[in-house]
């Protein structure tokens, strides 16, 4: 605790109650013995434990909301919302636990959580073709080949998923590169036709949902 004494009146040497409306003291007036201490208490913005939390956890938000297609073309079950939102709730505990031990300041904690939270979102970005395009948000990006975010119709984008719901999940599927059997010449499809063929395909693989299902 401050030595309020040493507060009380300006201190001539300058070293006190100089700063705004002399209210602004240097440690001199602390009675910790421990520097360190002091060091510590002083330097308390941002909160590290704050950002590391939603840094990381914010993080594996993303990738569980990604992988389990909580927010994609279909109803997902209610454990996969839960299970999403799981790593933001630890992440908030984190930071709340450090206000009842008063180990930091209010906007300590908030400016820890703003700076993990930009973290978060920049590496997941620079790590995978989307953020929230549930289209794409599951698929890694390659350090020397640019994705390719049309369906061109050789790729199935559906892999590589942990949601196995509404055909999500399969393995990729190519389109043939040969003419049918019986076929002579090679079929000319633009790329339109062969988005169609591609998720023809894939509605083989899912249940009927919605509409389909009547």
């Amino acid at each position: 605790m401050p030595d309020t004494s040493l507060a009380s009146e300006r201190n001539a040497s300058g070293l006190n109650g100089v700063g705004f409306h002399k209210v602004m003291y240097t440690t001199e007036i602390c009675t910790q013995p421990d520097k360190s201490k002091i060091q510590n208490a002083i330097t308390s913005f941002p909160s590290g434990h704050t950002t590391a939390a939603f840094a990381g956890f914010g993080f594996l938000f993303l990738w569980l909301n990604a992988k389990l297609k909580v927010w994609a073309d279909h109803k997902p079950a209610f454990w996969k919302l839960c299970l999403t939102f799981a790593p933001l709730l630890a992440a908030v505990l984190i930071a709340g636990s450090l206000t009842i031990d008063a180990a930091h300041n209010w906007y300590d904690i908030v400016g820890g959580g703003v700076i993990g939270s930009i973290m978060a979102f920049a590496s997941y970005r620079s790590t995978y073709a989307a953020v929230w395009d549930w289209r794409f948000n599951h698929l890694p990006l390659q350090e020397k080949e640019a994705f390719r975010y049309g369906l061109d119709g050789d790729l199935d984008y559906a892999a590589q998923t942990l949601s196995r719901s509404a055909g999500w999940g399969g393995k990729r599927v190519r389109l043939p590169d040969t003419p049918d059997d019986g076929d002579e010449t090679p079929r000319q499809t633009s790329s339109g036709q062969q988005i169609e063929s591609l998720d023809a395909a894939r509605r083989k693989r899912r249940a009927p949902v919605g509409d389909e299902a009547v």
